[in-house]
């Protein structure tokens, strides 16, 4: 809040904080820098569903397994409806929703799943990780700022600062990005390449 003051002067704090808000769970959300993996569970037999809990809203699925063994990440629209009621092994996974994953086929028996998933923190958050303030407190101060200054009609509107703030921020969300992915080997392996 104390970044926001001098940029937003007479902006009432409710509004500061819901642009905050918003501006983390969209950073969060675009980025999917906040990552954990969900407590070890099991698959039981002939229920396709599970509901997933992490320590904040869960924006994405990044990997499941099953046994030890990696699924593959689907949808629904690409199993035909005959085999939608498969049941065996689990082979593939999809989100039904932010907080559903559902597993094809249907399990058979009991199975032990991990889930890695990407979390943003809801509207309603009162703050984020220490570690993505500290990283990433210039970006989300930026964001906030741009979604505060661009409501017309008030004290604290102002375009210019609006739209200079909107870039600042969308660097931040490129920059985190790129960050994210610096450890990550992106080498191609032509040993394994498909000789045509």
């Amino acid at each position: 809040m104390p970044l926001l003051y001098p940029e937003l002067p007479g902006c009432p704090d409710a509004t500061l904080k819901t642009a905050l808000a918003a501006t983390a769970a969209d950073f969060c959300a675009r980025t999917h820098i906040w990552r954990e993996t969900l407590d070890v569970f099991y698959a039981l037999p002939d229920i396709a569903e599970y509901d997933l809990e992490g320590t904040a809203v869960i924006e994405d699925i990044e990997w499941v397994t099953c046994n030890g063994q990696q699924l593959t990440h689907t949808d629904i629209r690409l199993i035909s409806p005959q085999d939608v009621g498969k049941t065996g092994f689990p082979s593939h996974f999809w989100a039904v929703n932010g907080q559903t994953m559902r597993l094809f086929p249907i399990p058979d028996k009991k199975y032990t799943l991990k889930v890695y998933v990407a979390l943003k923190p809801s509207r309603l958050a009162t703050g984020v990780e220490d570690w993505i303030y500290e990283t990433w407190a210039d970006a989300l101060v930026s964001g906030a700022i741009w979604r505060v200054a661009r409501i017309p009609g008030k004290d604290w509107s102002n375009p210019d600062l609006a739209s200079a703030h909107r870039i600042i921020y969308e660097q931040g969300v490129t920059n985190a990005r790129i960050r994210d992915m610096r450890s990550v080997p992106l080498r191609v392996d032509l040993s394994r390449a498909v000789r045509g």
